[in-house]
């Protein structure tokens, strides 16, 4: 899974590259975010991404 703080890199990245506003509104709806492909229930993946879940540690 990719790390928050990649994700932040990137964001600033993006924004030096193409313009737009810095920083981060909501880091509990980012974390979320980059969890939900993760997810499951009763032990079911929610999202059937396998080349993602070999990533996961």
């Amino acid at each position: 899974m990719i790390e928050i703080q990649d994700v932040i890199r990137i964001h600033e990245i993006l924004i030096d590259n193409f313009g737009g506003s810095k920083g981060i509104r909501d880091r509990g709806l980012l974390e979320s975010a980059i969890s939900r492909p993760f997810q499951t229930f009763d032990m079911v993946d929610l999202y059937s991404i396998i080349p993602l879940r070999k990533l996961q540690p």
